[in-house]
């Protein structure tokens, strides 16, 4: 993404910031009419599910510049989806019914606006994918040192 699109992006967030309640639920209802099979953990997206959602989407829109920071959290967002039998098409169904409910939130944007929501939701799904390829062991030559193990937290 480019400095000006994440600038678009966070400016029209802060706009419909904070999103109310029914801003997650409008997005759960709209997800549940066009792809009624996909079930992303958010099916009671109800008063008790809301604030979480809105948290995730806030900070998700705050560190769109720091997305690279971003990635460990997206990618194990990616890894239990896979697990629970969530593919990137069901993750792609979910990107497009946020974009409606953002774009039906903020109301008339310009065409460039609409872009950068776009963009930035696919970019961060595109690490959410990533994800969902197997974690693959680091290899290392005997007699010299092992790597380091990260730390996932």
């Amino acid at each position: 993404m480019t400095p000006n699109q994440i600038a678009l992006v966070q400016q029209s967030w802060a706009a419909i910031s904070p999103p109310s309640e029914a801003f997650a639920v409008l997005f759960q209802q709209r997800l549940t009419k066009t792809a009624p099979g996909v079930r992303l953990g958010l099916e009671r997206a109800t008063r008790n599910q809301a604030p979480l959602l809105l948290a995730l989407f806030n900070t998700a829109v705050a560190t769109l510049d720091l997305v690279d920071n971003l990635t460990p959290a997206l990618r194990a967002i990616g890894h239990r989806l896979r697990r629970e039998g969530i593919g990137p098409a069901e993750l792609k169904l979910a990107r497009d019914a946020l974009l409606w409910t953002i774009l039906r939130a903020l109301g008339d944007i310009s065409a460039e606006t609409k872009n950068a929501w776009q963009r930035a939701l696919e970019t961060l799904s595109e690490v959410v994918v990533e994800g969902y390829r197997p974690v693959q062991p680091a290899l290392y030559v005997i007699g010299e040192e092992r790597p380091a193990a990260q730390s996932l937290g």
